[in-house]
């Protein structure tokens, strides 16, 4: 129910021109990177009352869904670097059409975003060829509507989108970033 309901703040969002070509890591669109259409919540007016609010859409929801499986994600991993989180971005809707995915591995923690410490993925639809794969775990994680995919954003988890050739693919992506302290 949630998912749908965030499908239709996205479908709402497009038709209505927030929505914007997908960003690489290096804030520039390239289509041989990443094939998206995306949508941050921050583009969103506050008042327009075509498109659900966020407590509407369930988003809020997500996100506390999110928070709660952190002390549980840390339990289950035994992570010893167990940090401190804040949310210093909202997450993203992106949207791939038949063939497009983000195609290159990449890291979430990289440049001016090493702070980010948990990466997560919710399908928001099923995609039967369509999920994330990872580089050094040689695992591919289906995309099932409702699943909430959490990894570690840094370089040991490099990863990419299945490219579905036959089907749209819906996720919200965010993250969790650690208090880092200040460079010196």
């Amino acid at each position: 129910n949630i998912c749908d309901k965030l499908l239709d703040l996205f479908k709402i969002a497009k038709k209505l021109g927030y929505t914007a070509p997908g960003l690489t890591g290096n804030f520039e669109v390239n289509k041989k990177v990443k094939d998206s259409e995306d949508l941050g919540l921050e583009r969103l007016p506050k008042s327009n009352p075509l498109i659900p609010s966020p407590e509407a859409s369930g988003y809020f929801s997500v996100m506390r869904q999110f928070v709660g499986l952190i002390p549980k994600y840390y339990a289950d991993t035994n992570a010893p670097w167990r940090q401190p989180v804040e949310f210093k971005a909202p997450p993203h809707f992106q949207y791939y059409k038949p063939g497009a995915g983000y195609h290159a591995w990449h890291c979430d923690a990289m440049g001016d975003r090493m702070d980010r410490h948990l990466a997560f993925i919710l399908y928001l639809n099923d995609v039967p060829d369509g999920g994330t794969e990872f580089f050094h775990q040689k695992y591919i994680c289906a995309a099932k509507k409702g699943k909430i995919l959490i990894f570690p954003a840094n370089f040991c988890y490099s990863h990419r989108g299945q490219i579905s050739l036959t089907h749209e693919k819906y996720i919200l992506t965010g993250w969790a970033n650690a208090n880092l302290p200040p460079r010196s």
